[in-house]
Order: structure tokens, then sequence, then C-alpha cells
């Protein structure tokens, strides 16, 4: 099973709900463009433009460890705690649930910084 596709596509779907979370919002609020100083809808915002800015990079890096024949059992622990870390993030930021939040902040950059000192290690193989 090739680990990028999957990690793609099921980060697409979680990118996608809380999309769909932002335009439900502004809808109820009827906020056409930007927050409209709603803060319901700041929130919402939030966790969509956070979830860009750690999948995204998490993304290449996986690509990368997958073109570099990386153990599979480690890609796929890392591929799936990620996937779940964001969820839960993203359920953190939107029901306000701070402890939520901030562990599964860390424990994000925690795994991208293990992915990017793999990658490192096997250049250096």
């Amino acid at each position: 099973m090739n680990l990028f596709y999957l990690f793609v596509g099921l980060s697409g779907i979680l990118i996608t709900l809380l999309a769909f979370n932002v335009s439900r919002v502004r809808i109820k609020g009827k906020v056409r463009h930007g927050d409209g100083d709603n803060e319901i809808l700041k929130i919402a915002i939030g966790a969509h433009s956070n979830s860009l800015e750690h999948i995204i990079p998490f993304a290449l890096m996986i690509f990368v460890l997958q073109e570099q024949s990386t153990n599979y059992l480690v890609m796929q622990i890392m591929v799936f705690s990620f996937l779940i870390i964001r969820f839960l993030h993203a359920v953190g930021m939107i029901f306000s649930v701070m402890r939520i939040w901030r562990i599964t902040a860390v424990l994000s950059i925690l795994l991208s910084s293990v992915a990017s000192i793999l990658i490192l290690v096997n250049l250096m193989k």
C-alpha cells in the first residue's frame, strides 16, 4: 500500500471537512468575506488553516521517507498517528478543549521533527 497516497487522501477528507465547517459557520453567521468579527468563524478558519500548515509539510516528508525506503511499519505508525493527532487537534480547536489542543500541537511538532530527522539520517546511509 502506498502510504503517501493514503495520507494525502485521508488528509484531504479532513481538510475538506474543516473547509465545510468554515462555510457552514459563514452561512449561519451571514459573513461573506473575512471573519466578520465572528468568534466562532475565527475558530473555524483557524482550525482549517492550522491543518493546512501542518499537513502539507508532513505530506512532503512522508513522500520523501517513502522514496528513501524507510521502514514500512515506522511510516505506518507515523502516518496514522499524525492523522489521529491532527483530527484531535481540529476537534480541540473547534470545541475549545485547551488540553487536547495543546497536547496535539506538541505531538504534531514532535512527529514532524522525527520525520525531518529520519530524512536526514537516511541521507547519511
